[in-house]
């Protein structure tokens, strides 16, 4: 059995949300009911564990964090394991209804799989949710594939790759411009890390482009652009693209 954590380490624990906080999640865009129905169901899904993990706790609380609902951990989870009937069809339809279904597929799958293999009933309750949400195949394939390369899982062979567009890399004269037309042509935003390129010159696109982008510069003279959900920015920082576009042109 292992022995309980130091005091200290608790307590680093309970604000390593805030320490090393997540993107701003797509969730906050909505309503204040809708974000509570998508936090609700969330905390439901962690109630029906066995028990919840260290890393499924940390998990949550940095999602809640990124939905500007810190603080709500423990009303939420009190709420979500006695959701009733009633509560639950309001919750799925809010959700349903703000297009948001297939990002709460993702952290749903993130929040079980983080600390442990999904067990049958995990599968069984995702099976029913994705069709309560009328989440099509595509998507489902598309949610698996980003939840191997967030929690860096074992490859395993999936039916499902990313689109990823090559380019080739402009003078330093012509970057600027270059980025721009980019942008317009694509109609994607773009989202930056390190020296790669991230935030859309346009931001008032970014509420309207239904698919985000990431410029990839790791070569001297290409420059790929490898397209994601925009549903997914919350999880952009845990992606090696690099890997992503390698296995692309395999």
């Amino acid at each position: 059995m292992n022995a309980p954590a130091h005091p200290l380490e608790q307590k680093l624990n309970s604000i390593k949300h805030q320490l090393f906080p997540l993107r701003q999640h797509v969730i906050t865009s909505e309503s204040p009911a809708v974000i509570e129905a998508y936090a609700t169901l969330l905390a439901a899904i962690l109630r029906g564990q066995p028990g919840i993990s260290a890393e499924q706790d940390m998990l949550f609380r940095r999602l809640l964090h990124s939905m500007n609902l810190d603080g709500q951990q423990a009303q939420l989870l009190s709420k979500g394991g006695q959701l009733s009937s009633e509560e639950l069809l309001e919750c799925i339809e809010l959700v349903k209804q703000s297009g948001r279904a297939d990002a709460f597929l993702l952290d749903a799958l993130i929040i079980l799989r983080v600390s442990r293999p999904l067990a049958p009933q995990d599968l069984s309750m995702l099976s029913e949710l994705t069709a309560l949400f009328c989440i099509n195949e595509t998507k489902i394939k598309s949610a698996t594939f980003w939840l191997h390369n967030i929690l860096k899982l074992k490859t395993i062979k999936l039916d499902f790759k990313p689109r990823i567009k090559k380019h080739k890399r402009p003078s330093n004269h012509w970057s600027r411009k270059f980025n721009s037309w980019n942008i317009k042509k694509e109609n994607k935003s773009f989202i930056e890390r390190d020296e790669q390129i991230i935030e859309s010159i346009h931001k008032e696109n970014f509420a309207n482009s239904k698919i985000s982008g990431i410029f990839i510069k790791n070569q001297p003279d290409r420059v790929f652009v490898v397209s994601y959900p925009k549903n997914m920015l919350t999880w952009v920082d845990f992606i090696d693209f690099e890997i992503i576009i390698k296995e692309g042109q395999q």
